[in-house]
């Protein structure tokens, strides 16, 4: 039974690496925004700040916890994208030279 043959577009792959880069991106910048709003203490008026702030500082450090940890996942789907591109772009001759170093009992 032959197998079937898989073939994929690397430059595609890279592409879209760069495109989940500019989402990390942008995650990154949603953050900081959020941290920037966290200074704010006086927002809401000093009496409701008093208040509201203590519940509303717990979630937004959660949040930003959430943000950041969500930012550098995306990030890291990037350089795995990457990562896939190298692999994929490997000629049989390559893999075999590169496998040949993993595995000196061979």
């Amino acid at each position: 039974m032959a197998e079937p043959e898989v073939r994929l577009d690397t430059d595609a792959v890279a592409r879209h690496a760069d495109e989940v880069d500019g989402i990390a991106e942008s995650l990154s910048e949603v953050a900081a925004a959020v941290t920037h709003l966290d200074q704010q203490d006086d927002i809401y008026g000093e009496w409701p700040s008093r208040l509201i702030l203590p519940f509303l500082n717990d979630a937004q450090e959660h949040a930003v916890h959430e943000m950041r940890t969500g930012t550098d996942a995306t990030s890291h789907l990037a350089d795995l994208l990457r990562a896939l591109t190298v692999d994929i772009g490997l000629t049989d001759a390559e893999a075999a030279h590169a496998l040949s170093f993993r595995s000196p009992g061979r």
